[in-house]
């Protein structure tokens, strides 16, 4: 039976005489191999992949990365995964990257937040066939890489439209000098959203992602000015607590004589400045997403041959009343 065995399965240990008299028997007699059927991957083992680059200085990125590593940390742990949480800088990047493309199991969700150009197309170029990899926080447009994120252009305009509802029609814009992916979207968002309302938006100040810099820049820029906007819109959090901070300073009351929207509410609620208008993420509905689509293409063992960039919408948080604008 071994001999049988080995022949029909055309493994080695069998002579080829006797193969061949093995096999012309079992056509006389009308054997068909059956074909194997492939047992389905799972998930059993989730990476979590966290990149920082040099610029990355920002307090509310390090908020953003607890926020998700624990999302995730808890989608595994219900879902029985082992989990994995890998930190890749600018030097180790592509070594640990290339690594982890060659696991034998589970899949890789990558918090995509400060990838940088050189990054993104060194991920496009890698074969995850092994292992399904998901990007969040971080759009991925025309990559061939699946990605979870939130919509940062739209999100502008949701900030934007409530300005506009309150009779603003001069806004500045508050830039971090470090420029992510998500800061670029909200920029970009900026600009378009507030020509289509007919909203100055000549006013923009880049700002170093350092805290005591960013104080001294912001300090020295309102200074100078001898109009101010009628309202900042502030890229992030950080922005904005710094820049209610040198407003009130200046004898300027928030939001009395000026607006501040914050683009994101990370560091808010803890600074005790959660009644700053701020646009919300659903962190937690980004997480579950990039873990279902792991699964579904283990399911389909279709790791890399369909591409999905889901975004989701932001919502605008006005004081203590969320509400969809």
């Amino acid at each position: 039976p071994a001999t049988v065995s080995l022949a029909l399965n055309n493994k080695k240990g069998v002579s080829d005489t006797k193969r061949a008299e093995i096999l012309n028997l079992a056509k006389e007699y009308g054997y068909k191999k059956k074909p194997q059927v492939r047992k389905p991957k799972t998930a059993e083992e989730i990476h979590i992949v966290r990149c920082s680059t040099d610029g990355d200085q920002d307090i509310g990125n390090l908020e953003l990365y607890s926020q998700l590593i624990s999302h995730l940390y808890d989608i595994c742990i219900t879902k029985n995964y082992r989990t994995n949480i890998t930190m890749c800088n600018e030097l180790n990047f592509q070594k640990n990257i290339s690594k982890l493309a060659n696991q034998s199991e589970g899949g890789i969700v990558l918090i995509g937040t400060t990838l940088t150009r050189d990054q993104m197309e060194y991920l496009e170029q890698q074969d995850f066939s092994n292992v399904p990899l998901v990007v969040i926080d971080n759009s991925m447009l025309h990559k061939r890489i699946c990605s979870v994120s939130g919509d940062d252009y739209n999100a502008s305009d949701t900030a934007l439209q409530y300005l506009h509802k309150k009779g603003v029609r001069s806004v500045g814009y508050l830039k971090c000098s470090t420029r992510f992916a998500k800061f670029c979207d909200r920029e970009r968002g900026f600009r378009d959203f507030s020509e289509k309302l007919g909203i100055r938006n000549d006013l923009c100040f880049s700002l170093s992602t350092s805290i005591n810099s960013m104080y001294a820049q912001m300090r020295n820029y309102f200074s100078s000015l001898t109009t101010f906007p009628e309202a900042f819109y502030a890229e992030s959090s950080v922005l904005s607590i710094v820049a209610v901070r040198v407003l009130n300073e200046l004898k300027k009351r928030v939001p009395e004589d000026i607006e501040i929207i914050s683009g994101d509410d990370l560091l808010l609620r803890s600074t005790g400045l959660s009644t700053i208008p701020a646009i919300t993420s659903a962190y937690g509905a980004m997480c579950q997403i990039a873990i279902s689509t792991i699964e579904n293409k283990l399911k389909r063992s279709d790791t890399r041959s369909s591409v999905e960039h889901i975004s989701l919408s932001n919502r605008l948080a006005a004081g203590s009343d969320p509400a969809y604008l």
